[in-house]
């Protein structure tokens, strides 16, 4: 492995602006959660040419604040030799994960998306590239460049393109998990959303609007898990103003009253006060202070049932 060291904020300008004559192109989606501005962390899906099919490999880079660097790494898979390359049509052979810095791949860049994570999953994903270098294994269409590249979304829980005869090839799937990504508006049972799409269902960072004018601004998984904060309008006028975890009122938060004055600031869990003398009082004037999910045929779970994926 291969570490790059640079000031802050040259890491995106470093390694995703390469010479005029490039035809490159970027998208970016963001699946953070926390709002600590001393590190960043990055999963890129990226694209290469210099063949016929190109090459797909992923970085994983840190911008830290604190230290004024940036840390880059990058991976691909491959066939451990040329040989191996001509053999690999016709079933299982060796392979290995290779430093893409080695091969120049960074500076030949044709195609990435750029993903903002939280440190546990960027810490997961970069595991799980680890596991593939263990087994030791390369075979096209099921175990390859373009299939470690989808271990690592489905990692993210990134609902990755599924891999069809016109997405064959590295490049050609990394374009097409590009063109998943997008920024629109969607109309929902009671609801509006704006935001990031991927495959046409919220993903990323977006908002809600309900009819009731009950709002939530944050990071989405499909419509059944949201992690962000907002505000969820109560019976007789009254509203939560705080974090929120999949609609429920979840970390710290206030209840206004109809003048929006603040009658309980505090955290809660699940939607119910923690560790007070009032919360049977709140519960029992507004029940679980929550709304209810907005699932649709076009909005399935993409994530487990905790918290977020």
């Amino acid at each position: 492995m291969r570490f790059h060291k640079r000031r802050l904020g040259l890491l995106l300008e470093a390694l995703f602006v390469l010479p005029p004559l490039s035809a490159q192109t970027i998208k970016t989606l963001d699946l953070s959660t926390t709002t600590s501005n001393s590190q960043k962390f990055y999963v890129i899906f990226a694209a290469r040419g210099g063949s016929a099919t190109g090459h797909a490999f992923v970085m994983w880079g840190v911008e830290d604040s604190v230290r004024k660097r940036s840390t880059i790494r990058s991976f691909g898979l491959y066939p451990e030799t040329d040989q191996n390359a001509c053999r690999s049509a016709f079933g299982k052979i060796a392979g290995t994960i290779v430093d893409e810095s080695v091969n120049h791949s960074i500076a030949d860049i044709t195609d990435e998306l750029i993903v903002q994570v939280d440190e546990n999953y960027f810490d997961l994903s970069l595991k799980l590239a680890k596991g593939w270098e263990c087994k030791h294994e390369f075979e096209l269409l099921s175990r390859d460049c373009v299939e470690f590249v989808r271990a690592i979304g489905n990692s993210l829980y990134l609902e990755m393109p599924r891999r069809t005869i016109l997405q064959m090839t590295p490049r050609a799937y990394i374009r097409a998990l590009m063109a998943s990504v997008t920024k629109e508006t969607r109309t929902l049972p009671n609801a509006v959303y704006e935001g990031s799409l991927v495959k046409d269902k919220p993903m990323g960072r977006g908002v809600l609007t309900f009819d009731d004018q009950s709002r939530i601004e944050g990071t989405f998984w499909g419509l059944d898990h949201v992690v962000g904060s907002g505000t969820l309008n109560l019976a007789s006028g009254y509203c939560y103003e705080g974090a929120i975890i999949n609609y429920q009122a979840h970390g710290a938060g206030k209840i206004l009253n109809p003048a929006s004055t603040p009658i309980f600031i505090g955290r809660f869990e699940s939607g119910e006060l923690a560790h007070s003398k009032r919360r049977r009082t709140i519960a029992a004037q507004f029940g679980r202070i929550e709304l209810l999910p907005i699932r649709t045929a076009s909005a399935p779970r993409t994530g487990p049932a905790a918290a977020h994926p």
